[in-house]
């Protein structure tokens, strides 16, 4: 049994078939869940899925994550879960997916500061932007309902709640600055 990026070969050996690509450095990989299969003749290595087909993370994907850290230049998040737009169909998402916006990618005009912006534990709605044997980076700024759907109080952890324009806590009365989406559950 594989999984999405398990090794398959080397190019040498064997040659990308059905469900397997071929990475920069020259590695066979699996891009899905089955069963791997070599097949001598073609020279060539599969993957044959077992049950329904599974969709992973791609680009356009729109993605719901947690806030994990807070960095200078990057916001780094656990995927929690994904669709894909174009169908409406719900992506696969393996347990402790992480990916990664970057600073450039928050929005259109200048971010001075990301930890203005973000918080850990913020859920936040993304869109992939890549998806690379590196990571995936995931980007805010070219819709309205991108950004923190919920926010939590830094100092009491209570949800902040959307009011006009602000968040504002219930419990102690805190007002917050994030980069608020369209679609903030907290009303």
């Amino acid at each position: 049994m594989v999984v999405p990026g398990s090794f398959l070969s080397t190019e040498e050996e064997f040659l990308p078939g059905e469900n397997s690509y071929v990475s920069s450095d020259g590695r066979v990989y699996s891009d899905s869940v089955g069963v791997k299969a070599t097949d001598h003749e073609e020279k060539a290595v599969n993957v044959v899925k077992k049950g329904r087909a599974l969709k992973l993370v791609t680009r356009s994907c729109i993605a719901f994550c947690s806030v994990i850290l807070v960095k200078d230049q990057s916001v780094v998040v656990d995927i929690m879960e994904a669709y894909d737009p174009q169908n409406e169909s719900t992506v696969v998402v393996f347990k402790g997916l992480n990916a990664t916006l970057p600073v450039f990618s928050v929005a259109n005009s200048y971010v001075k500061d990301l930890k203005e912006l973000f918080k850990i534990g913020d859920i936040l709605k993304c869109r992939v932007d890549n998806v690379s044997e590196f990571g995936i980076d995931l980007e805010t700024k070219t819709d309205d309902s991108l950004g923190v759907v919920k926010a939590f109080c830094t100092v009491c952890r209570q949800p902040l709640k959307l009011v006009e324009a602000n968040l504002k806590c219930s419990s102690c009365g805190s007002n917050e600055i994030r980069k608020i989406s369209s679609d903030y559950l907290v009303k």
